[in-house]
């Protein structure tokens, strides 16, 4: 008996020292202990000059502003060319090295915010935007694209993502809450795989927050022809009945599903990035799991995809 229990115990180490780095299945304590907090430790210099750097560009932002009214008001157009080379001048001053520029952002998505979405989910973090005219390709929305702008990209094999805002060109900007309600911030998850239906499923929770209700939805929503409406979502071009009763469990989220040939995109929205860094707030295990869970929810909406 402790002959097997010595064999089971020894197999046990030899599995876990042929993992390179941290399993996937750690315990988010233990990586925060082992790795995260010292990788953050080794980053607090560079933390701290960031913002203060942030901190004087929003200052000086402010002070600008006070300065070029102040100006225009006593010294008119003189004063505003004066003011104007001074805030110039000012910012030029106060603009970041190379070095300085995202590094502690960049640092810290590459060296703590990766090996959690590694460790939780198996993503990577890449460096690289998501271009528009992949979201383009995605057919979710039907209307022309007024702004975009996306974040960093997160990757496994077959399956990438990253957080964007979009704001839509439909033209209904006579209202300031029309227009806030066509804008979509959240997720486009990208999984590579075949498909024979080209169609898109959105939920009535996505449509009725981000479109516009004085729009007709074919306007808004995706670019085929609408196909009815089942088990919580507005069907578009053509998708299997399968496929849709094999999603409906994910029908209360606020996401889109499309199929194209070689593709399936997934839109999740969300008001603000989870996976955003902000360096005026301290890292802390609590912290970690927030990372831990927005990547667990990629992860269990994927698989239910797939």
């Amino acid at each position: 008996m402790i002959k097997g229990f010595f064999k089971t115990f020894v197999l046990f180490g030899m599995m876990f020292a042929s993992v390179e780095g941290f399993s996937d299945t750690m315990p988010l304590e233990k990586l925060y202990q082992e790795k995260l907090q010292p990788e953050y430790q080794a980053l607090a210099q560079l933390k701290e000059r960031a913002k203060q750097r942030k901190s004087a560009y929003i200052i000086s932002a402010v002070l600008a502003v006070v300065l070029l009214f102040v100006f225009a008001y006593y010294f008119k157009l003189l004063g505003v060319i004066v003011a104007f080379i001074m805030i110039v001048a000012g910012f030029w001053t106060l603009k970041p090295t190379k070095e300085e520029a995202g590094g502690y952002e960049r640092l810290f998505k590459s060296k703590i915010l990766s090996a959690i979405t590694e460790n939780t989910a198996g993503y990577h973090y890449i460096p690289q935007k998501l271009d528009e005219s992949t979201f383009v390709k995605s057919n979710i929305f039907a209307p022309a694209i007024k702004q975009f702008a996306s974040w960093d990209m997160y990757a496994k094999e077959g399956v990438s993502f990253s957080y964007v805002h979009v704001i839509f060109d439909t033209k209904e900007n006579a209202s300031v809450e029309r227009m806030a309600r066509n804008i979509f911030d959240g997720y486009l998850i990208i999984i590579e795989r075949e498909n024979e239906d080209e169609g898109v499923l959105v939920s009535e929770a996505l449509r009725d927050e981000v479109a516009d209700m004085d729009l007709p939805m074919s306007s808004f929503f995706a670019k085929g022809e609408r196909a009815g409406k089942r088990n919580g979502f507005d069907i578009y071009g053509k998708v299997s009945q399968e496929e849709i009763d094999k999603l409906s469990p994910l029908a209360h989220n606020k996401i889109a599903i499309s199929f194209t040939k070689e593709r399936i995109y997934i839109a999740l929205y969300k008001k603000s990035n989870p996976l955003e860094v902000d360096i005026f707030k301290p890292f802390d295990l609590q912290k970690a799991r927030e990372y831990a869970k927005a990547s667990q929810e990629i992860a269990h909406i994927v698989h239910a995809v797939q």
